[in-house]
């Protein structure tokens, strides 16, 4: 049976309430499998490109608190306010940050 976007959210959120719920278990958070083996690739380009130019991207799809769990930090966690019908959220390395900060200051 194939779920749909929110319905799959639903399961992953409440999979991941019991798991909490278990005695002992400090911090709990989700990856999608793609990761395991090596994560996805996309497309992006950024508002201020022209003509097209795009980078390919990779990503991994991860769920709320996932920096918390791995004790890795980060400017901003996911949390139950990041959803299906909510605007798109990322979280970039270094490189790229500094990338849009070239492009914003030569544009």
């Amino acid at each position: 049976m194939k779920y749909s976007p929110e319905r799959a959210q639903r399961f992953q959120h409440d999979v991941v309430r019991r798991l909490e719920a278990i005695p002992g278990v400090e911090s709990v958070s989700m990856v999608g499998i793609g990761s395991v083996l090596g994560g996805s690739s996309i497309g992006a380009a950024l508002p201020e490109w022209s003509g097209g130019q795009r980078v390919t991207a990779g990503y991994n799809e991860i769920g709320p608190r996932y920096f918390a769990t791995l004790a890795t930090p980060a400017g901003r966690e996911f949390d139950e306010h990041d959803s299906v019908p909510s605007p798109r959220v990322a979280v970039v390395n270094e490189t790229l940050a500094a990338l849009r900060c070239l492009v914003n200051r030569h544009g």
